[in-house]
Order: C-alpha cells, then sequence, then structure tokens
C-alpha cells in the first residue's frame, strides 16, 4: 500500500518543495544498499590497497597480462569470481575493484563517475590493463574511465545501460516529480558526480575508444532491458554483440560458456 502510495505523496510535495524533495530524490539513487554478495571463489587476493575512491584487490604477480574488472550498483566483488577464475586460470593477473558505498569502499555515496575514479585509480597502481570488465552500471563506467584516459585494448560491458539518464528520469516519473523538483534532483545529482549526466551516455564515453568491445546482454533482462544493449552497439558499431536468454541480469556472470566467450575474445580468438 505505502509502495502504491509513495509517488503520490512525493508527487504532490514536489509542487510545494521542490528543492527539499528533488534533494531528497537525488540521495535515493546515491546511496546502495550492500545487499549482493556471492559465494567467494578466488582464494584471499595477493595484493589489496584501501584508496579513498575504494577497494583495489590483484590476484596474480605483476608480470601476467592485468584484467581490471567492476561490478554493478549494489554489487560486490565476489559476484565477478567465476569470470576472473576463468581469467586467472589462463595466466591473467585479476584485478577487481569495489567503489564507494560496495563491499569494502568507504562512505555512503556514490555515482557513475566514483565507479570511473576507483577504476582509473587502479589503473594507476597496477597497469597497463589489457582487458576491462564491468558489470550492469559497472559497464557504463568503464566507458566512462575510458574517455577520461584509461586505456586498453579490450573492452566488455555486461547488461549495461547506455546512459545514466534513463534511470534518473525512470525514477523522476515514478515519483510523480514537478519540473522544478526534476530540475533540482539533476542538479543535485550533478553537483555530487562533478560531471554532466550527459557526458556519461556512451554516446560520448565510446566516441574516441578504437579498440575492441564486447557487448554481453540476456534478451530477458528486467533490470537493464536489451534495448540498452542495442544502443550500446550504436555508439560502437564496430563492436561484437552476444544476446543470452534465460539468464536474466546476473545470472550470466556465472554462465561458463560466456566466461569462455570472454577469455577467447580476450586472446583474440573470434567468439562464435
Amino acid at each position: 500500500m505505502l509502495y502504491k502510495l509513495l509517488p503520490v505523496l512525493i508527487g504532490s510535495a514536489s509542487y510545494i518543495a521542490p528543492r527539499t524533495i528533488g534533494q531528497w530524490a537525488a540521495k535515493q539513487i546515491q546511496v546502495p544498499r550492500r545487499k549482493y554478495k556471492s559465494q567467494n571463489r578466488l582464494p584471499q587476493a595477493d595484493d589489496t590497497w584501501q584508496l579513498e575512491q575504494g577497494c583495489v584487490r590483484r590476484w596474480g604477480s605483476k608480470s601476467e597480462p592485468v584484467v581490471l574488472l567492476i561490478h554493478g550498483w549494489e554489487g560486490h566483488h565476489s559476484q565477478l569470481h567465476s569470470i576472473a577464475s576463468a581469467l586467472r586460470d589462463n595466466g591473467y593477473a585479476v584485478v577487481i575493484v569495489e567503489p564507494p558505498a560496495h563491499g569494502d569502499g568507504a562512505g555512503e555515496r556514490a555515482s557513475p563517475q566514483h565507479f570511473a575514479d576507483i577504476l582509473n585509480a587502479a589503473a594507476d597502481i597496477v597497469g597497463p590493463i589489457k582487458l576491462l570488465l564491468g558489470h550492469s552500471m559497472g559497464g557504463l563506467a568503464a566507458t566512462l574511465a575510458i574517455s577520461q584516459g584509461l586505456k586498453t585494448s579490450h573492452l566488455v560491458t555486461i547488461s549495461a545501460p547506455a546512459d545514466a539518464a534513463s534511470t534518473i528520469n525512470g525514477v523522476s516519473d515514478w515519483l510523480c516529480l514537478s519540473k522544478p523538483a526534476r530540475q533540482n534532483m539533476h542538479d543535485c545529482i550533478e553537483e555530487f558526480a562533478g560531471i554532466p549526466i550527459a557526458q556519461v551516455d556512451t554516446d560520448a564515453t565510446l566516441a574516441n575508444y578504437n579498440g575492441q568491445h564486447l557487448i554481453l546482454h540476456d534478451r530477458n533482462d528486467r533490470k537493464i532491458p536489451v534495448e540498452q544493449a542495442m544502443k550500446i552497439r550504436n555508439s560502437n558499431p564496430s563492436a561484437l554483440l552476444l544476446l543470452t536468454s534465460g539468464l536474466g541480469h546476473t545470472r550470466l556472470l556465472d554462465d561458463g560458456d560466456l566466461c569462455k566467450q570472454i577469455l577467447n575474445f580476450t586472446e583474440n580468438r573470434l567468439c562464435e
């Protein structure tokens, strides 16, 4: 009942106090719940760095080619252990990052820019990066990090959105926010992130990327519709798009066939 009443109450209040409601709405999508945690499939990391931008873990030696991985919003590094294990077994040093407000990262709020910041910080420590891989919002943040200077020859985005605006506008629509409240919400989001919302769009972040790009998405993803993968492909027409069925938003992270596809892609073998 409260779930149905909330948009009515918040929407009405947004006409009376647009600034207060806009600030409140912005915070709702900046504060993640630390709820997802999968079974650990990797041993204790060989190196761990606790940074202001988040936590960085490395499995492997400095002499091995580096793959850099990041999970999605409200995710946890253990969600990437199946992919990481496959890459580790084939001679790659695996680095998994957790941004602020996730896992062992400090703080309570985050944004795509904060995700990109920890990727760039990790690259400065462990680079050069052979493969950059991101799931969900981590995939979008990976493209943002690339646009801001992170170098990699191979990029994999899994179940990723093509922009941040879709989520923000979706929340605004659900809450029935007034136009002034929407504007205040956008202003608060951009002030916290330190970047215009439009600059997170893959049309901007992938504009100058010349490396190889693999897009993975499930046709039945309920969190990030498959149309978002099509938009990412339109942003980077040379990218390879592979669609699955029945794996949803997160189960594809543990799919053995997809792990093999990622390994094949990383080693420049044509995906079948």
